[in-house]
Protein backbone atom coordinates (compact mmCIF):
# COMPACT_ATOMS: atom_id res chain seq x y z
CA UNK A 1 0.00 0.00 0.00
CA UNK A 2 2.90 2.15 0.99
CA UNK A 3 4.40 1.54 -2.72
CA UNK A 4 0.99 2.87 -4.02
CA UNK A 5 0.77 5.88 -2.17
CA UNK A 6 4.50 7.03 -3.36
CA UNK A 7 3.05 5.89 -7.12
CA UNK A 8 0.31 8.11 -6.64
CA UNK A 9 2.12 10.76 -5.47
CA UNK A 10 4.66 10.99 -8.51
CA UNK A 11 2.00 10.40 -10.92
CA UNK A 12 0.19 13.43 -9.07
CA UNK A 13 3.47 15.42 -9.92
CA UNK A 14 3.69 14.08 -12.77
CA UNK A 15 0.40 14.88 -13.69
CA UNK A 16 0.99 19.09 -12.77
CA UNK A 17 3.99 18.95 -14.75
CA UNK A 18 1.94 17.88 -17.78
CA UNK A 19 -0.42 20.02 -17.41
CA UNK A 20 1.19 23.11 -17.23
CA UNK A 21 3.42 21.70 -20.41
CA UNK A 22 0.21 20.96 -22.01
CA UNK A 23 -1.81 24.46 -20.85
CA UNK A 24 1.46 26.32 -21.78
CA UNK A 25 1.61 25.30 -25.45
CA UNK A 26 -2.13 25.70 -25.91
CA UNK A 27 -3.09 29.27 -24.30
CA UNK A 28 0.45 30.33 -26.01
CA UNK A 29 -1.19 29.29 -29.21
CA UNK A 30 -4.53 30.55 -28.48
CA UNK A 31 -2.78 33.97 -27.78
CA UNK A 32 -1.06 34.07 -31.00
CA UNK A 33 -4.40 33.44 -32.91
CA UNK A 34 -5.78 35.98 -30.77
CA UNK A 35 -3.30 38.77 -31.82
CA UNK A 36 -3.36 37.50 -35.11
CA UNK A 37 -7.33 38.14 -35.17
CA UNK A 38 -7.03 41.45 -33.63
CA UNK A 39 -4.01 42.41 -35.93
CA UNK A 40 -6.22 40.82 -39.16
CA UNK A 41 -9.09 43.79 -37.82
CA UNK A 42 -6.98 46.34 -37.08
CA UNK A 43 -5.52 45.81 -40.61
CA UNK A 44 -8.57 46.11 -42.19
CA UNK A 45 -8.79 49.49 -40.65
CA UNK A 46 -5.55 50.39 -41.89
CA UNK A 47 -6.47 49.83 -45.67
CA UNK A 48 -9.95 51.72 -44.79
CA UNK A 49 -7.94 54.45 -43.81
CA UNK A 50 -5.24 53.89 -46.46
CA UNK A 51 -7.52 53.61 -49.78
CA UNK A 52 -9.18 56.40 -48.58
CA UNK A 53 -5.77 58.66 -48.62
CA UNK A 54 -5.10 56.95 -51.72
CA UNK A 55 -8.49 58.25 -53.21
CA UNK A 56 -8.20 61.54 -51.60
CA UNK A 57 -4.65 62.17 -53.60
CA UNK A 58 -6.02 60.52 -57.18
CA UNK A 59 -9.26 62.48 -57.00
CA UNK A 60 -8.67 66.08 -55.78
CA UNK A 61 -11.91 67.42 -56.52
CA UNK A 62 -14.16 65.55 -54.64
CA UNK A 63 -17.13 67.26 -52.95
CA UNK A 64 -17.85 68.04 -49.66
CA UNK A 65 -20.86 65.16 -49.61
CA UNK A 66 -18.58 63.05 -51.29
CA UNK A 67 -16.20 63.04 -48.27
CA UNK A 68 -19.20 62.54 -45.78
CA UNK A 69 -20.25 59.24 -48.04
CA UNK A 70 -16.86 58.02 -48.10
CA UNK A 71 -16.25 58.43 -44.20
CA UNK A 72 -20.28 56.87 -43.99
CA UNK A 73 -19.06 53.99 -46.27
CA UNK A 74 -15.79 53.11 -44.60
CA UNK A 75 -17.74 52.58 -41.00
CA UNK A 76 -20.44 50.64 -42.90
CA UNK A 77 -17.51 48.05 -44.50
CA UNK A 78 -15.99 47.44 -40.93
CA UNK A 79 -17.65 47.61 -37.62
CA UNK A 80 -14.56 48.04 -35.33
CA UNK A 81 -13.99 51.44 -36.92
CA UNK A 82 -16.08 53.87 -35.11
CA UNK A 83 -14.95 57.01 -36.41
CA UNK A 84 -13.13 58.58 -39.18
CA UNK A 85 -11.89 62.03 -40.77
CA UNK A 86 -10.50 63.35 -43.67
CA UNK A 87 -8.82 66.84 -42.91
CA UNK A 88 -6.88 68.58 -44.87
CA UNK A 89 -4.06 71.70 -44.18
CA UNK A 90 -5.50 75.40 -43.36
CA UNK A 91 -6.82 76.66 -46.49
CA UNK A 92 -6.55 73.68 -48.75
CA UNK A 93 -9.59 72.50 -49.51
CA UNK A 94 -11.29 76.39 -49.26
CA UNK A 95 -8.88 79.70 -49.24
CA UNK A 96 -11.94 81.03 -47.53
CA UNK A 97 -11.86 78.46 -45.27
CA UNK A 98 -9.11 77.92 -42.43
CA UNK A 99 -9.67 74.09 -40.76
CA UNK A 100 -11.84 71.59 -42.55
CA UNK A 101 -12.36 68.15 -41.46
CA UNK A 102 -15.50 66.55 -42.03
CA UNK A 103 -16.12 63.48 -39.12
CA UNK A 104 -18.55 60.78 -39.08
CA UNK A 105 -18.91 58.41 -35.93
CA UNK A 106 -21.41 56.32 -34.46
CA UNK A 107 -23.20 57.60 -31.93
CA UNK A 108 -21.87 55.91 -28.03
CA UNK A 109 -25.49 56.74 -26.52
CA UNK A 110 -27.42 55.07 -29.27
CA UNK A 111 -27.78 51.36 -28.95
CA UNK A 112 -28.41 51.41 -32.40
CA UNK A 113 -24.93 53.29 -33.23
CA UNK A 114 -26.66 56.13 -35.16
CA UNK A 115 -24.41 57.09 -38.03
CA UNK A 116 -23.47 61.46 -37.11
CA UNK A 117 -21.72 63.61 -38.77
CA UNK A 118 -19.74 67.19 -37.99
CA UNK A 119 -16.59 69.28 -39.21
CA UNK A 120 -14.29 69.04 -36.62
CA UNK A 121 -12.84 72.28 -37.82
CA UNK A 122 -15.58 74.28 -37.65
CA UNK A 123 -17.62 72.25 -34.59
CA UNK A 124 -14.98 70.68 -32.66
CA UNK A 125 -11.36 71.84 -31.99
CA UNK A 126 -8.11 73.09 -33.77
CA UNK A 127 -6.85 69.91 -35.31
CA UNK A 128 -3.31 71.59 -35.98
CA UNK A 129 -2.40 72.02 -32.43
CA UNK A 130 0.28 70.42 -31.10
CA UNK A 131 -1.73 67.79 -29.00
CA UNK A 132 -3.19 66.11 -31.56
CA UNK A 133 -0.48 64.12 -32.29
CA UNK A 134 -2.58 61.68 -35.14
CA UNK A 135 -2.80 64.60 -37.26
CA UNK A 136 0.89 66.49 -36.12
CA UNK A 137 2.82 63.22 -36.17
CA UNK A 138 1.49 62.10 -39.65
CA UNK A 139 2.51 65.71 -40.62
CA UNK A 140 5.41 65.35 -39.97
CA UNK A 141 6.93 61.90 -40.50
CA UNK A 142 4.48 61.81 -44.33
CA UNK A 143 3.75 58.33 -43.44
CA UNK A 144 1.04 56.45 -41.63
CA UNK A 145 0.45 56.38 -37.20
CA UNK A 146 -1.28 54.01 -34.92
CA UNK A 147 -1.63 56.67 -31.78
CA UNK A 148 -1.31 55.81 -28.15
CA UNK A 149 -4.71 56.14 -26.81
CA UNK A 150 -6.52 59.29 -26.05
CA UNK A 151 -9.74 60.42 -25.54
CA UNK A 152 -10.99 62.75 -28.19
CA UNK A 153 -13.17 65.39 -26.54
CA UNK A 154 -14.79 67.53 -28.26
CA UNK A 155 -15.18 65.32 -31.05
CA UNK A 156 -15.95 61.57 -30.96
CA UNK A 157 -15.71 61.82 -26.99
CA UNK A 158 -14.67 58.42 -26.36
CA UNK A 159 -11.21 57.05 -25.65
CA UNK A 160 -9.79 55.61 -28.51
CA UNK A 161 -7.04 54.63 -30.54
CA UNK A 162 -6.35 56.09 -33.70
CA UNK A 163 -4.56 55.17 -37.29
CA UNK A 164 -3.66 57.98 -39.02
CA UNK A 165 -2.68 58.03 -43.29
CA UNK A 166 -1.54 61.28 -44.73
CA UNK A 167 -2.70 62.28 -48.22
CA UNK A 168 -0.79 64.30 -51.44
CA UNK A 169 -1.71 66.58 -54.28
CA UNK A 170 1.62 65.53 -55.80
CA UNK A 171 4.48 65.56 -53.63
CA UNK A 172 2.51 68.30 -51.30
CA UNK A 173 1.18 67.30 -48.01
CA UNK A 174 -2.76 67.40 -48.22
CA UNK A 175 -3.79 66.45 -45.23
CA UNK A 176 -5.02 63.18 -42.96
CA UNK A 177 -7.75 60.34 -43.05
CA UNK A 178 -8.00 58.60 -40.45
CA UNK A 179 -9.77 55.47 -38.49
CA UNK A 180 -10.83 55.76 -34.88
CA UNK A 181 -10.90 52.49 -32.88
CA UNK A 182 -12.84 52.68 -29.24
CA UNK A 183 -11.01 51.06 -26.91
CA UNK A 184 -13.63 50.46 -23.85
CA UNK A 185 -15.57 48.46 -26.12
CA UNK A 186 -12.48 46.87 -27.81
CA UNK A 187 -13.74 43.28 -26.38
CA UNK A 188 -17.47 43.37 -27.62
CA UNK A 189 -16.47 44.95 -31.24
CA UNK A 190 -14.61 41.36 -31.46
CA UNK A 191 -15.93 38.28 -32.89
CA UNK A 192 -13.72 35.67 -31.75
CA UNK A 193 -14.19 34.06 -28.16
CA UNK A 194 -12.54 34.63 -25.30
CA UNK A 195 -12.25 30.87 -22.98
CA UNK A 196 -14.09 31.02 -20.17
CA UNK A 197 -11.95 32.29 -16.83
CA UNK A 198 -9.50 34.17 -18.97
CA UNK A 199 -9.03 37.62 -19.58
CA UNK A 200 -6.57 39.26 -22.26
CA UNK A 201 -5.32 43.09 -22.24
CA UNK A 202 -3.41 44.69 -25.13
CA UNK A 203 -0.49 46.99 -23.88
CA UNK A 204 0.96 49.58 -26.48
CA UNK A 205 5.13 49.47 -27.37
CA UNK A 206 5.22 52.37 -24.28
CA UNK A 207 3.80 50.34 -21.83
CA UNK A 208 0.35 51.63 -22.23
CA UNK A 209 -2.77 49.71 -21.66
CA UNK A 210 -4.63 50.18 -25.02
CA UNK A 211 -7.32 48.12 -23.74
CA UNK A 212 -7.63 45.81 -20.50
CA UNK A 213 -10.95 44.24 -18.72
CA UNK A 214 -10.75 46.84 -16.03
CA UNK A 215 -11.87 49.85 -18.05
CA UNK A 216 -10.32 52.11 -15.08
CA UNK A 217 -7.12 51.30 -16.68
CA UNK A 218 -7.46 51.98 -20.43
CA UNK A 219 -4.84 54.96 -21.26
CA UNK A 220 -2.63 54.41 -17.98
CA UNK A 221 0.72 53.05 -17.90
CA UNK A 222 0.91 49.56 -16.96
CA UNK A 223 2.76 50.05 -13.79
CA UNK A 224 -0.26 51.57 -12.78
CA UNK A 225 -2.03 47.84 -12.39
CA UNK A 226 0.59 46.80 -9.53
CA UNK A 227 -1.16 49.93 -7.54
CA UNK A 228 1.90 50.21 -5.33
CA UNK A 229 2.46 46.51 -4.62
CA UNK A 230 5.22 44.37 -6.09
CA UNK A 231 6.21 47.42 -8.19
CA UNK A 232 9.75 45.60 -9.03
CA UNK A 233 8.09 42.37 -10.66
CA UNK A 234 5.03 44.15 -12.31
CA UNK A 235 8.02 46.47 -14.14
CA UNK A 236 10.12 43.00 -15.00
CA UNK A 237 7.38 41.10 -16.23
CA UNK A 238 6.41 44.00 -18.14
CA UNK A 239 10.28 44.38 -19.70
CA UNK A 240 9.66 40.55 -20.63
CA UNK A 241 6.66 41.22 -22.78
CA UNK A 242 7.82 44.21 -24.58
CA UNK A 243 11.19 42.52 -25.43
CA UNK A 244 10.01 39.12 -26.90
CA UNK A 245 7.52 38.51 -29.82
CA UNK A 246 5.47 35.72 -27.80
CA UNK A 247 6.33 33.38 -24.54
CA UNK A 248 5.13 32.32 -21.20
CA UNK A 249 5.46 34.35 -18.00
CA UNK A 250 5.03 32.95 -14.47
CA UNK A 251 4.74 35.62 -12.28
CA UNK A 252 3.81 36.74 -9.12
CA UNK A 253 2.06 39.68 -9.93
CA UNK A 254 0.00 41.10 -12.65
CA UNK A 255 -3.06 43.22 -13.05
CA UNK A 256 -3.19 43.83 -9.43
CA UNK A 257 -3.65 39.88 -9.12
CA UNK A 258 -1.06 37.18 -7.78
CA UNK A 259 0.29 34.50 -9.33
CA UNK A 260 -0.72 34.92 -12.96
CA UNK A 261 0.33 32.80 -15.94
CA UNK A 262 0.36 35.43 -18.95
CA UNK A 263 0.83 34.10 -22.55
CA UNK A 264 1.64 37.26 -25.17
CA UNK A 265 2.09 37.95 -28.57
CA UNK A 266 2.94 40.98 -30.54
CA UNK A 267 1.07 42.18 -33.37
CA UNK A 268 2.73 42.92 -36.03
CA UNK A 269 0.37 45.91 -37.97
CA UNK A 270 0.45 48.06 -34.80
CA UNK A 271 3.31 46.10 -32.27
CA UNK A 272 0.76 46.18 -29.83
CA UNK A 273 0.96 43.30 -27.35
CA UNK A 274 -1.80 40.81 -26.55
CA UNK A 275 -1.42 39.35 -23.56
CA UNK A 276 -3.72 36.54 -21.95
CA UNK A 277 -4.08 35.91 -18.41
CA UNK A 278 -5.35 32.88 -16.36
CA UNK A 279 -5.17 32.22 -12.74
CA UNK A 280 -2.59 29.77 -11.87
CA UNK A 281 -4.69 28.27 -9.24
CA UNK A 282 -7.43 27.95 -12.10
CA UNK A 283 -4.87 26.26 -14.64
CA UNK A 284 -3.63 23.67 -12.03
CA UNK A 285 -7.44 23.35 -10.05
CA UNK A 286 -8.14 19.67 -11.80
CA UNK A 287 -4.63 18.36 -10.98
CA UNK A 288 -4.44 20.47 -7.57
CA UNK A 289 -8.07 18.43 -6.54
CA UNK A 290 -5.98 15.33 -7.76
CA UNK A 291 -3.18 15.86 -5.57
CA UNK A 292 -5.32 16.83 -2.33
CA UNK A 293 -7.31 13.97 -2.78
CA UNK A 294 -3.75 11.49 -3.35
CA UNK A 295 -2.60 13.50 -0.54
CA UNK A 296 -5.44 12.98 2.08
CA UNK A 297 -5.51 9.62 1.16
CA UNK A 298 -1.85 8.68 1.72
CA UNK A 299 -2.40 10.39 5.32
CA UNK A 300 -5.40 8.18 6.18
CA UNK A 301 -3.41 5.48 5.29
CA UNK A 302 -0.04 6.40 6.85
CA UNK A 303 -2.53 7.10 10.45
CA UNK A 304 -3.67 3.45 9.58
CA UNK A 305 -0.45 2.28 9.58
CA UNK A 306 0.92 4.06 12.45
CA UNK A 307 -2.62 2.46 14.80
CA UNK A 308 -1.49 -1.14 13.16
CA UNK A 309 1.97 -0.84 14.38
CA UNK A 310 1.54 0.64 17.72
CA UNK A 311 -1.17 -1.72 18.34
CA UNK A 312 1.28 -4.97 17.09
CA UNK A 313 3.75 -3.47 19.48
CA UNK A 314 2.13 -3.05 22.23
CA UNK A 315 0.68 -6.40 21.72
CA UNK A 316 4.21 -8.06 21.80
CA UNK A 317 5.53 -5.77 24.00
CA UNK A 318 3.26 -6.44 26.90
CA UNK A 319 4.53 -9.70 28.11
CA UNK A 320 7.71 -8.57 27.59
CA UNK A 321 7.08 -5.72 29.85
CA UNK A 322 5.10 -8.55 32.45
CA UNK A 323 8.36 -10.62 32.46
CA UNK A 324 10.17 -7.68 33.37
CA UNK A 325 8.18 -6.94 36.14
CA UNK A 326 8.12 -10.86 37.20
CA UNK A 327 11.71 -10.54 36.79
CA UNK A 328 12.07 -7.55 39.03
CA UNK A 329 9.86 -9.26 41.60
CA UNK A 330 11.75 -12.28 41.77
CA UNK A 331 15.09 -10.07 42.97
CA UNK A 332 12.93 -8.17 45.42
CA UNK A 333 10.81 -11.44 46.75
CA UNK A 334 12.14 -14.91 45.77
CA UNK A 335 8.90 -16.05 46.68
CA UNK A 336 6.34 -13.95 44.83
CA UNK A 337 4.03 -15.84 42.66
CA UNK A 338 5.25 -15.75 38.70
CA UNK A 339 2.74 -15.69 36.00
CA UNK A 340 2.88 -14.51 32.53
CA UNK A 341 -0.53 -13.92 31.16
CA UNK A 342 -0.41 -14.98 27.24
CA UNK A 343 -2.41 -16.86 24.73
CA UNK A 344 1.06 -16.69 22.69
CA UNK A 345 2.08 -20.38 22.70
CA UNK A 346 6.24 -18.92 22.68
CA UNK A 347 5.24 -16.36 26.15
CA UNK A 348 3.19 -19.64 27.67
CA UNK A 349 6.65 -21.83 27.36
CA UNK A 350 8.64 -18.98 28.36
CA UNK A 351 5.95 -18.38 31.53
CA UNK A 352 6.25 -22.30 31.88
CA UNK A 353 9.97 -22.12 32.66
CA UNK A 354 10.05 -19.29 34.58
CA UNK A 355 7.83 -21.49 36.78
CA UNK A 356 10.15 -24.11 36.51
CA UNK A 357 12.58 -22.01 37.70
CA UNK A 358 11.17 -20.93 40.34
CA UNK A 359 9.94 -23.99 41.59
CA UNK A 360 13.60 -24.93 41.35
CA UNK A 361 14.83 -21.85 43.26
CA UNK A 362 12.65 -22.88 45.56
CA UNK A 363 13.77 -26.47 46.07
CA UNK A 364 17.62 -24.97 46.73
CA UNK A 365 16.35 -22.36 49.30
CA UNK A 366 14.57 -24.87 51.19
CA UNK A 367 17.49 -27.04 50.69
CA UNK A 368 20.08 -25.00 51.71
CA UNK A 369 18.05 -23.82 55.19
CA UNK A 370 17.01 -27.34 56.27
CA UNK A 371 21.04 -27.61 56.01
CA UNK A 372 21.45 -24.84 57.99
CA UNK A 373 19.17 -25.55 60.57
CA UNK A 374 20.81 -29.02 60.73
CA UNK A 375 24.23 -27.13 60.66
CA UNK A 376 23.04 -25.32 63.98
CA UNK A 377 21.82 -28.14 65.79
CA UNK A 378 24.47 -30.01 65.63
CA UNK A 379 26.59 -26.92 66.44
CA UNK A 380 24.29 -26.82 69.41
CA UNK A 381 24.72 -30.23 70.37
CA UNK A 382 28.97 -29.95 70.52
CA UNK A 383 28.07 -27.47 72.74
Amino acid sequence: MLIYVIYSLYSTFESRATVKHNTTQRMSALASSYANQLDARLREAEVIADTTAALLGSYPNVTEQQMYQQLTTNLELVQLIYGGVICFEPFLFDPNLRLFCPYVHRSSTDPDHQLLRMDIGSEGYDYTHEQWVWWNKTKNTRQPIWTEPYFDEGAGNILMSTYASPFFRGEKFAGVTTVDIPLKGLRDSLDFAIEEGTRFSVISPEGVFIFNSNADLINQPVATASNGKDQKVVDKTLAKILSSKSGFIETERWNRRDNQWLFHAVMPTTHWHLVVEVDQAQALAEVSSKMNKTLGFAATLLALMLLVIWYTSKRFARPILKLTETVAAMIGNSSAPVSLDSNRDEIRRLDDSFKRMRQAIDDKVRTIEEQNLMLRNYQETLE
